[in-house]
C-alpha cells in the first residue's frame, strides 16, 4: 500500500515536471517568433511602434473564439477596465491584431471599426493573415504582455478572469 502511494505520487511530480519543461521549451521558442508578430504591429500601428521602451499588450484574437460567450465577456471587460486605468499615452502601448482565416476572410475593416467603437474598443485594431499566426503555434485568443526586449512578462488565453487583468494594467503602468 505505501509503495503505490510513493509509485503515484512520484509519476504524478513527473506528469507536472514534464509539463512545466514542455511549457518552458514552447515559451522561449514562441518568444522568438513574436518578435515577427511585433514587427507587423509596429509597421501597422504607428503608436504601438513609438512605445517600445515600456512594457506592451498584444491582444491576439480569432473571430471564431468570440462564439463562446465567456471568452468574448471576458475580452470585453479586460478592454473597459484597461478603458478605465490607462489615459491615453498609456493606451498607445495597446494593439489588438485579428487572425484573417477562412471565416474572417470578407472583413470589411470599416465594419471592424463600427464594431470596435460600438464596445468602446478605442486600442489600435489590426488584422493579419493566418500565415503570421502560424508562426507563434497559435490556438486560441489570447493577452501578451512584452517588455522592452521584446520578452514575453505575461501570456494568457481567454477568459483569464479579473485577477490577471489587474496584472496587465500593472504592468502596463510599472515602467512610467
Amino acid at each position: 500500500m505505501f509503495n503505490k502511494s510513493i509509485i503515484i505520487i512520484t509519476l504524478g511530480i513527473l506528469k507536472i515536471a514534464i509539463v512545466v519543461f514542455s511549457l518552458n521549451c514552447n515559451k522561449s521558442e514562441n518568444s522568438t517568433n513574436l518578435n515577427q508578430v511585433i514587427k507587423y504591429v509596429e509597421q501597422h500601428s504607428v503608436t504601438f511602434g513609438m512605445t517600445k521602451e515600456k512594457n506592451r499588450l498584444l491582444l491576439l484574437l480569432n473571430f471564431y473564439d468570440f462564439n463562446c460567450p465567456p471568452c468574448f465577456d471576458d475580452f470585453i471587460t479586460l478592454c473597459d477596465s484597461l478603458n478605465t486605468f490607462l489615459d491615453f499615452n498609456k493606451k498607445k502601448q495597446l494593439a489588438i491584431l485579428f487572425r484573417l482565416d477562412s471565416t474572417a476572410t470578407s472583413l470589411n475593416s470599416q465594419r471592424l471599426l463600427i464594431w470596435a467603437k460600438a464596445n468602446n474598443i478605442d486600442f489600435p485594431i489590426l488584422t493579419a493573415n493566418d500565415s503570421i499566426f502560424s508562426k507563434i503555434d497559435f490556438v486560441k485568443s489570447m493577452a501578451v504582455v512584452i517588455d522592452a526586449e521584446e520578452k514575453i512578462l505575461f501570456s494568457e488565453h481567454f477568459p483569464m478572469g479579473i485577477k490577471k487583468h489587474n496584472t496587465i494594467t500593472q504592468l502596463l503602468t510599472q515602467n512610467e
